[in-house]
This record gives C-alpha cells, structure tokens and sequence, in this order.
C-alpha cells in the first residue's frame, strides 16, 4: 500500500505572515489538529500543530503571533509513491501525529496523518474474517 492511497489531499494551509489565532479557527473549522505553512508559491516551509497554536495563544498575550513565530521548518516530508507501512514507521519514531507528502516535482500533494492510519486500522479490524472453507482449509 502506498502513502498515495491514504492521504489526504483536501489540504488547508497557512502563510508564514498569517496571524495564530486566525490559524486556530481555520484549523478548528476544518477539524484538523496540523496546519501546513507554504510560501506564496506553494512551497512547503513549516508546519504548525494544534499544540503549538495552543501554546503561543497562552504565553504570548501582549503581541501578534504569526505562524512563522511558531512553526516547525526543519519539516519530514514523505512521497506519494512511498510504502505507507514506511511512512507510519517514520511517524512513530519521530512521534509525530503528521506526514507532509509531496508529488514527483517535490511540490505538496496531501498530508498523511495519525488518523488516516487509525482508519486504515479500523477498516482491517472490523472486516470479517474469512471462514476455514473461504481459505481452503
């Protein structure tokens, strides 16, 4: 199985210059908990967590928070071509909740998260088991 065949790819995003508490509500709006920082071209240059946006509302109360402020540049990125078992290994060594994936041209196509792989979990787990005679047994 491919990250490809898991991600997501409704992406919302943010600009470095945009406020944190504008960033909270696009993010609560959209039931997302990682919002991806891209440049005006598009480019991938962070990422901001519900956890980060929570804490800089909380400590920073006597100025304007950008998401630049706050957010993580040195980013892990995943293709869309990887295996999505990888990909998973990947997060939870790191212990990271998100995966940004780009396409062939390096440019961003979706977003993998902890989600996506609870849901892949739960699909296997709730599906039937096969009967002896369906295996041959």
């Amino acid at each position: 199985m491919r990250v490809s065949d898991i991600m997501t790819t409704a992406l919302v995003t943010g600009l470095p210059e945009d406020e944190v508490d504008k960033s909270l509500l696009d993010m609560k709006m959209a039931a997302i908990r990682h919002l991806l920082v891209v440049n005006h071209a598009g480019k991938l240059v962070g990422i901001v967590s519900d956890r980060d946006v929570l804490l800089s509302l909380g400590t920073n109360t006597d100025k304007t928070v950008r998401l630049r402020d706050i957010m993580t540049k040195e980013v892990e990125t995943v293709h869309h071509h990887d295996d999505a078992a990888e990909a998973l290994g990947v997060m939870l060594d790191l212990k990271i909740g998100s995966l940004p994936v780009t396409g062939s041209d390096g440019q961003l196509v979706g977003v993998v998260t902890e989600t996506d792989f609870l849901q892949l979990a739960h699909g296997f787990l709730t599906k039937p088991l096969p009967s002896d005679e369906e295996i041959g047994w």
